[in-house]
């Protein structure tokens, strides 16, 4: 009994995914453990930096840009 695999959902699970590692390469980026990386996320996203502020306005704009990619 396969099931089949929902575009829609795995889009919205992966969306979830992207925005959750951003707060969580932002918060370790803060505290100065991580920082290449978000470095590497301040280049490729227009709203990102290391104050919470900025993280969460990241997040918003890759759930906007991922989601309109499914």
């Amino acid at each position: 009994m396969m099931q089949e695999i929902k575009p829609l959902a795995l889009g919205l699970a992966l969306v979830a995914l992207a925005a959750m590692l951003m707060l969580l390469s932002g918060l370790s980026g803060n505290s100065g453990v991580y920082t290449s990386p978000v470095e590497m996320l301040s280049r490729w996203n227009m709203f990102f930096s290391f104050s919470f502020a900025v993280i969460i306005a990241g997040m918003l704009e890759a759930v906007i840009i991922y989601n309109r990619l499914i």
